[in-house]
C-alpha cells in the first residue's frame, strides 16, 4: 500500500497543475480584467466625453464626436480600437482600394487598414484598427483622446487620397478611351487592302471628316447644300460621302464668268449634314454637323477656299457619356484648294525639282535646297517621291488636309514594308511621322497626331521632341509633365557637356520651349499654385517672359472662376428661411 502512495500523490499534483492551467488561471485572469474594465477602461472612455454601450464581456461600442468605435480588451492594460466602416466604395474599385490600403499599412506603423465585402449592398467597406496600451497612473486620458483624434486624421487622409486617385484614374481612363478608339481604327485600317490613294485630294466629304476626327460617329442621312437662294438635297449615303467640297466654289466662279467677270458679293456656301450617331443604335436620334465654305483667292489654276466645321455637343450613349468625344462641342477650320492644273504639269515640276536637288547635292549646295527637295533626296521611287514632295509643299502653305492625304500615301508605301527598310528609309519614315503629326496638330485632331508621333517618343531629335511635347500638352494628356521633365533632364545634361557656341544656343532655345510647355501642362492639370510659382521664375528669362505674363493672367482668371463657383455652391447650400405672409407680424411681449 505504501508503494502506491507516492504515485497517487504525483497524480494529484499533475491534476492540480492541469486544473490550475485550464480553469483556475483563466478564471483569475477574467476576475482581474473584470476589475480593470470598470475601474480603468470605462474611466478613460468617460473622461474623453463619449457615450459608452457595452456589447459583451470586455467589448464596447464607443461614440466619440462623429465616429463610432469598437473597443475590445485583450490584456489587462491593452485593448484594440477599431474605426469601422469609415468608407464604402463600389466592388469594382477593389484593386484601387487594395493598393491604397497596402501603401497605408506600410506608411503608418501600428495602424492597420483593412476591408471586407458587403454582399447585400455589393460594396467594399473600409475599416481602421490599432492597439492602445496604457499604464495605471500615467497620462492615459490624453493618450486615449490623441489616439481617437489620429483615427479621424487617418480617415481624412485615406479618403482624400482615394478620391484624388480615383479622379486621376477616371481622367486617365477617359483620355485612354478617346485615344484608343482612334488607335483601334488605324489598326483596323492597316489590316485592310492598300488601295492607290494618290488621286485623293482631301476635298471629298468622306476624307475631310476622317481627317478632322469625325469619321466614326456618322451614319449620313441627308446633305443639304445652300448656295445663295438655291438648296440642293442629297440622300444617298455614298453620294454624300463622295461629295466634292469644291463644287460650290467652282459654281461661284462659273456664275462670275456668266456675269462677265463681275465679282459675287456672297462667296460662301453652307452645307448641313444630318446623321444618326453610330453609337446609339437602340434610340437613334438625329444630329447635325454644319460646314461653311468660303472662297478665298484664285491664282491661275489654283483656287483656295476654307471649310469651317461645327458640331454641337450631344450624348450618343448615356452609359459612356463621360468619355465620348460627342459630349463636347466640336469646331475646326481647314484650308483646302482646287488645282485645275493637269497632273502632267505636277509630275513635270516634280521631275525638275528632283533633278535640281540632286545637282545641288553633288555640288554640296545644301543651303540652297528647299525643304520638299530635302525629302526628295531621301528616296528613289517616283510614287513615294511624288507624295513626299507635294505633301510637304501643301503643308508649307497651310493646306494641311491635302498634305495629310499625300503624306499618308507615303506612310502606307513605307509602312507596308517597314521590316525591310534601310536605315536611310527608316529616317524618311520618321520624317513622315513627324510631318503627319504636325499637320494633325495644326487642324486640332490631337488623337491622330499622337498616333503618328508615338513612335518617336524616345527620340533625341529636337524637332521630334517638340512635336511629342506639343501633342501631349494639346491633348491635356496626364503624361505630359513626366515627358517634359524627362526631356528637360536630358537637355540639362547636354548643355552641361556642350561648349559655348551655336549648338549651345540651340539647346537653350529648346529648354525655353520645354519650360513654356511645362507651364501650360501645369495649368492643364489645374496645379495653379505650382504653375504660378513656375511662371514667376520664368519671367526672368527673356524668351519666356511674355508667355509667363500671359499665363499668370490665365491663372488669375481660373482662380476667379473657382472663387465664383465656391460662392455659388455656398449659396446653394445655405438654407433659405420661409417668407412671411403679408400682414403677419411677430408677436411682441
Amino acid at each position: 500500500m505504501s508503494v502506491y502512495i507516492p504515485s497517487i500523490l504525483s497524480l494529484l499534483v499533475v491534476l492540480s497543475i492541469v486544473a490550475y492551467s485550464y480553469w483556475l488561471e483563466p478564471w483569475l485572469e477574467r476576475r482581474r480584467r473584470g476589475r480593470i474594465v470598470p475601474s480603468t477602461l470605462q474611466t478613460l472612455m468617460a473622461n474623453a466625453g463619449g457615450q459608452i454601450h457595452q456589447l459583451g464581456e470586455h467589448r464596447y461600442e464607443y461614440s466619440y464626436q462623429d465616429g463610432i468605435f469598437l473597443l475590445n480588451q485583450e490584456m489587462p492594460h491593452s485593448f484594440t480600437i477599431t474605426f469601422p466602416a469609415f468608407l464604402s466604395v463600389d466592388r469594382e474599385e477593389l484593386e484601387a482600394v487594395r493598393n491604397l490600403a497596402n501603401r497605408a499599412n506600410q506608411t503608418y506603423d501600428g495602424w492597420s487598414f483593412f476591408y471586407h465585402y458587403n454582399e447585400r449592398k455589393d460594396e467594399l467597406v473600409l475599416s481602421l484598427c490599432t492597439r492602445f496600451t496604457f499604464s495605471v497612473g500615467g497620462n492615459a486620458d490624453e493618450a486615449f483622446r490623441s489616439t481617437l483624434r489620429n483615427c479621424f486624421e487617418l480617415r481624412h487622409t485615406f479618403v482624400s487620397t482615394y478620391q484624388k486617385e480615383a479622379q486621376e484614374e477616371s481622367d486617365e481612363r477617359a483620355a485612354n478611351s478617346s485615344r484608343d478608339k482612334f488607335l483601334l481604327h488605324m489598326r483596323e485600317y492597316a489590316l485592310q487592302p492598300k488601295a492607290d490613294r494618290t488621286a485623293l485630294s482631301g476635298r471629298q466629304l468622306r476624307e475631310l471628316l476622317r481627317i478632322v476626327g469625325e469619321h466614326d460617329i456618322l451614319e449620313p442621312l441627308r446633305l443639304t447644300i445652300y448656295e445663295g437662294e438655291r438648296a440642293t438635297v442629297i440622300t444617298d449615303k455614298e453620294a454624300i460621302l463622295d461629295y466634292d467640297l469644291a463644287q460650290p466654289i467652282l459654281a461661284m466662279q462659273q456664275r462670275e464668268q456668266e456675269l462677265g467677270g463681275e465679282a459675287l458679293l456672297d462667296t460662301h456656301a453652307t452645307l448641313t449634314l444630318t446623321y444618326a450617331p453610330l453609337h446609339n443604335h437602340e434610340n437613334k436620334h438625329l444630329a447635325q454637323l454644319t460646314i461653311v465654305l468660303e472662297r478665298l483667292a484664285t491664282d491661275q489654276d489654283l483656287t483656295l477656299f476654307r471649310a469651317s466645321i461645327a458640331r454641337p455637343a450631344y450624348v450618343a450613349d448615356g452609359t459612356m457619356a463621360f468619355v465620348e468625344d460627342t459630349n463636347v462641342d466640336f469646331a475646326t477650320s481647314v484650308l483646302l484648294a482646287y488645282d485645275g492644273g493637269r497632273l502632267e504639269a505636277r509630275e513635270a515640276e516634280l521631275r525638275y525639282m528632283w533633278d535640281d536637288a540632286k545637282d545641288k547635292a553633288k555640288e554640296k549646295k545644301f543651303g540652297e535646297l528647299t525643304e520638299p527637295q530635302r525629302l526628295l533626296l531621301r528616296v528613289d521611287e517616283q510614287p513615294l517621291g511624288y507624295n513626299l514632295y507635294w505633301g510637304r509643299k501643301c503643308s508649307l502653305t497651310n493646306r494641311y488636309v491635302e498634305a495629310i492625304v499625300l503624306l499618308e500615301n507615303a506612310y502606307t508605301l513605307l509602312e507596308e514594308r517597314f521590316e525591310s527598310l534601310t536605315e536611310a528609309e527608316k529616317e524618311t519614315f520618321a520624317e513622315v511621322l513627324y510631318h503627319l503629326c504636325f499637320c494633325y496638330n495644326s487642324i486640332g485632331n490631337y488623337a491622330m497626331a499622337f498616333f503618328y508621333i508615338s513612335g518617336l517618343q524616345g527620340t533625341r531629335n529636337l524637332r521630334y521632341q517638340r512635336e511629342v511635347v506639343n501633342t501631349l500638352v494639346n491633348m491635356h494628356d496626364y503624361r505630359a509633365l513626366q515627358q517634359i521633365d524627362r526631356f528637360l533632364r536630358r537637355i540639362d545634361d547636354m548643355i552641361e557637356n556642350t561648349e559655348e557656341g551655336e549648338e549651345n544656343i540651340t539647346l537653350e532655345q529648346h529648354r525655353s520651349f520645354l519650360y513654356r510647355r511645362r507651364l501650360q501642362a501645369l495649368i492643364n492639370a489645374n496645379l495653379l499654385d505650382e504653375a504660378e510659382q513656375f511662371a514667376t521664375r520664368l519671367r526672368t528669362r527673356d524668351d519666356c517672359r511674355e508667355a509667363a505674363q500671359e499665363q499668370l493672367a490665365e491663372i488669375a482668371r481660373l482662380r476667379a472662376i473657382e472663387a465664383t463657383d465656391r460662392i455659388a455652391e455656398a449659396l446653394d447650400a445655405t438654407p433659405v428661411a420661409p417668407e412671411e405672409e403679408e400682414g403677419e407680424l411677430d408677436s411682441l411681449p
